[in-house]
């Protein structure tokens, strides 16, 4: 015999995993993991309160293992990642630098325009 609803522990829309990479663990905890591309390992990515943020973790990695051929969570913002990825990582620092300074010269030459 089937438990009611509300004796199997809330609705089942709750407990589902509705992200990829990620499940729910007994004691209410998301957690967070990926499979390593061609290898039948799996990177743990941590556990999180909210699917919301294990959905996040997992997009991060997805972005870092397969580039632009992943397949997001939130497909809208792995563009949010690539930038925060250029501007954080200290390999960038001239790309930065020659980005800052284009945006300057342009900046300039507006100012320029409009006050002539």
């Amino acid at each position: 015999m089937m438990k009611p609803e509300s004796e199997r522990g809330g609705s089942s829309s709750m407990r589902e995993a509705k992200y990829r990479g990620m499940r729910l663990r007994k004691w209410g905890k998301w957690v967070s993991e990926i499979w390593m591309p061609n290898s039948r390992e799996r990177f743990w990515l941590g556990s999180y309160d909210s699917p919301e943020q294990a959905a996040r973790a997992f997009d991060a990695a997805a972005l870092r293992l397969r580039g632009h051929a992943a397949k997001f969570n939130f497909p809208d913002q792995h563009l949010t990642f690539l930038v925060q990825l250029l501007f954080l990582h200290p390999r960038y620092k001239l790309l930065r630098l020659a980005m800052l300074t284009r945006f300057l010269m342009r900046l300039a030459m507006l100012t320029w325009f409009l006050t002539s």
